[in-house]
């Protein structure tokens, strides 16, 4: 199954370079490198603030910047007092989570494709859970599963259907799609959370959803992989093209998200006001229909327009700045421009958190590889249509880091552009890891893509990759 792509003017912007990190940034980046060469040793002391500004030659609200960074997904945290300084912290894959829902949901990404994404990894994730759950996670399966058949309204079975997601993805016993699940999740909830606000009893097919749970749910207890990717299968069918209409009407009748911002309990109030505030940017932006260039206004105009402080301004500037949404310019025509999504903070920061966590690189290329099987399927069904031949031989010339990335970006599925990006930046990281290449499989693959040949595009994937990396 597989749901349309994008209907958004403003989804389909085309690919550029990347931007131009701002330099706090930038520190915060070198800061990251060198926690990683330390290999990553959480309690050490990094350097004084006064070290830091004279080490990096920066001002001190340059690196106060670099450091809020840092705080906020969890690489380091500044120490006050005598024996104080940047110290080496320990990341919580909640605030990576958190980055990458940030990244889905202020870059409006189509609740089509957000829906999409999620079929495809919790597929997967289905399959390995029925082949390496243990019982109490099944235990637990089984309870979120009555929890779905008991719910008596539309909150109740949403809820526990968003959390039997996680737990599946849990049980699944990989802890890179376990990630991707929940910050997939994260960003579906607010859609639910909206509708939820007018509760109502439940319809017909929504308890057939419930019901068919507890189906998916016995049959990853027996152990049946594909049994349970089928009954996966099915409740995406039955379910996402009726969420996905409603959803994307809700969105076109007022965001979501500004709300769920407010709800959510992480972090100080101005934190969370500054993350309310981005929202409501982002709506703007939207409403706009998202105009590549256009001035929003400047700072003074732009405070009392959002009736905001300074401060909470300029923190909810610095998380739309880091994903691309917008830019602060200077000069005579400055004040905040539209942006153009861009992922690669996201990028970086995922694939830091995973070589903090130690995650092994086979652990990452047996999602990287699933992924690839499913994505070059829906590359081949809508790569034909958005580009001619020439120019797609062009995109997807090069090293196998160019040629997979083209890959996930021919689906138009920008949620699985992301995680593949994620994915081959982590499992291809050391040249060596790329000892195997086999380039002329990659050719093969791409006739097929052109050629339109869904099948014969995914079977010469899985030769492909087998040949080049076992």
């Amino acid at each position: 199954m597989a749901i349309a792509g994008p209907t958004k003017p403003h989804a389909r912007l085309k690919q550029k370079a990347p931007r131009t990190p701002k330099l706090g940034e930038q520190v915060a980046r070198r800061i990251i490198a060198e926690i990683r060469s330390r290999g990553w040793p959480v309690g050490e002391l990094i350097g004084t603030e006064a070290e830091l500004t004279v080490r990096f030659g920066v001002s001190r609200a340059t690196l106060l910047e670099a450091v809020r960074q840092l705080e906020r997904h969890g690489a380091a945290v500044m120490r006050r007092g005598g024996k104080g300084g940047l110290v080496v912290s320990n990341p919580e894959s909640r605030s990576i989570a958190r980055v990458l829902s940030s990244y889905i949901e202020l870059s409006d990404i189509p609740v089509a494709e957000q829906f999409e994404a999620a079929w495809i990894l919790e597929s997967r994730a289905a399959q390995w859970a029925a082949e390496s759950a243990h019982e109490d996670a099944i235990a637990k399966l089984r309870k979120l599963a009555d929890e779905a058949l008991g719910a008596e309204s539309y909150l109740a079975l949403s809820g526990a259907g968003l959390r039997l997601s996680n737990a599946m993805a849990e049980a699944a016993g990989n802890p890179a799609l376990s990630l991707f699940i929940r910050a997939v999740v994260r960003a579906r909830s607010d859609f639910f959370q909206k509708e939820n606000r007018r509760d109502r009893p439940i319809s017909r097919p929504l308890r057939d959803y419930a019901e068919g749970l507890g189906r998916l749910v016995e049959a990853i207890a027996s152990g049946d992989g594909p049994e349970a990717g089928r009954q996966l299968a099915l409740q995406h069918e039955r379910v996402d093209r009726f969420n996905v209409d409603r959803f994307s009407r809700l969105s076109a009748g007022g965001s979501p998200l500004v709300a769920a911002a407010k709800r959510r309990n992480q972090g100080d109030e101005l934190s969370r006001s500054a993350e309310v505030l981005a929202f409501r940017i982002r709506d703007e932006i939207i409403a706009r229909d998202w105009p590549l260039g256009e001035r929003l206004g400047e700072e003074p105009e732009l405070l009392e327009r959002f009736e905001i402080s300074r401060w909470v301004f300029r923190q909810a500037v610095r998380l739309l700045e880091l994903h691309g949404i917008v830019e602060m310019r200077r000069g005579q025509r400055g004040g905040m421009v539209i942006g153009r999504p861009d992922p690669s903070y996201a990028v970086e920061t995922t694939v830091s958190y995973f070589a903090f966590s130690g995650l092994p690189r086979a652990t990452a290329r047996a999602v990287w590889t699933a992924l690839l099987a499913a994505s070059v399927q829906l590359a081949a069904s809508r790569l034909p249509a958005a580009q001619d031949a020439a120019a797609a031989r062009e995109a997807f010339a090069g090293p196998p880091d160019v040629f997979y990335n083209s890959v996930f970006r021919a689906t138009e599925n920008r949620v699985l552009d992301l995680y593949g990006r994620i994915l081959t930046a982590y499992v291809l990281e050391n040249e060596a890891d790329w000892a195997g290449d086999d380039e002329a499989g990659r050719r093969e693959i791409l006739e097929a893509l052109l050629a339109a040949d869904a099948a014969l595009a995914r079977r010469r994937m899985q030769r492909h990759l087998a040949k080049a990396y076992g």
